[in-house]
């Protein structure tokens, strides 16, 4: 069945962690397009993996980012900062705050659609918007979806960030405590899928060398670990894992929805499974 036949027969989708991220973090005509492409499905679905990954992730840093305002005297020292995280060496994780931060100022500015306010009313209003956007962000990233599945049942504590009006801040969000906790219970779902993650491990292990970039190096190298069982898996080996691990999760009859179609095709192909872009391109009909 090709992808077009699969999607008018089904109209069921699975969002990878990148849709929610986009529907928080991209630009206004990013959220468009997202927007635009899920409205062509009668049924959405996630995970509570994907959800894990989204509060380790983009929306930690969306929060850790608004904090970071509260403490600016202006946007300009604000946009120094992100500049100097984002300009860190990868892996380290405040290189992705950096990139946030930067993105955030400036899809605010582009949305504020007011000419020139002082760089104070700038940095005020930019709080605000923040404040707001930090409230919403959970539900606007989960919007539409109608179903959280849990394949490995392990994840129905997850915990459900709260606004605390006092501190103006968000609450009881997952941490990297919670995921180590759960990364063996995780570790023994992807033995009880050992055939499906072993095709994805066989794929990429010999994928052309093109393909073979860093991520794929340490999906290949946590696969075989946790399959093996010979050492204690730990939260990181998970997060390896990850873009195999929400593959996995998706039903067969869904369309697996991303942004990054690069890691994603050779791992659905892998199982039998369609990743299609979350958004399409603009001029493409």
């Amino acid at each position: 069945m090709t992808k077009t036949s699969l999607q008018a027969a089904t109209a069921k989708a699975f969002l990878d962690t990148t849709v929610p991220c986009d529907r928080i973090l991209g630009s206004k005509a990013r959220r468009a397009a997202v927007e635009g492409k899920l409205s062509r499905y009668a049924s959405i679905a996630t995970s509570r993996f994907v959800q894990l990954e989204f509060a380790l992730g983009a929306y930690r840093r969306l929060c850790d980012f608004q904090e970071r305002t509260k403490a600016a005297t202006n946007v300009t020292d604000l946009l120094w900062e992100a500049a100097r995280y984002a300009a860190l060496p990868p892996p380290n994780r405040y290189r992705r705050l950096g990139q946030v931060m930067i993105n955030a100022i400036f899809f605010f500015i582009e949305e504020l659609e007011a000419t020139g306010p002082s760089d104070g009313t700038l940095l005020e209003q930019l709080r605000a918007d923040l404040r707001h956007r930090v409230r919403r962000a959970w539900r606007r990233a989960f919007r539409s979806v109608e179903r959280i599945l849990d394949p490995s049942a392990c994840l129905a504590d997850l915990p459900m960030p709260r606004w605390d009006s006092a501190t103006g801040r968000m609450t009881r969000m997952a941490d990297e405590a919670y995921l180590e906790q759960k990364a063996g219970l995780l570790a023994a779902f992807i033995r009880m899928e050992r055939a499906q993650f072993s095709a994805i491990l066989r794929a990429l292990a010999t994928a052309d060398a093109k393909q073979q970039d860093e991520e794929t190096r340490r999906r290949v190298e946590a696969i075989g670990k946790i399959l093996d069982d010979q050492e204690t898996p730990t939260g990181d080996d998970v997060r390896d894992v990850g873009d195999a691990l929400v593959a996995v999760e998706s039903p067969r009859d869904h369309v697996l929805l991303n942004n990054n179609r690069k890691h994603f095709d050779p791992i659905t192909r892998a199982i039998g499974k369609v990743s299609e872009s979350s958004f399409d391109p603009p001029g493409k009909p």
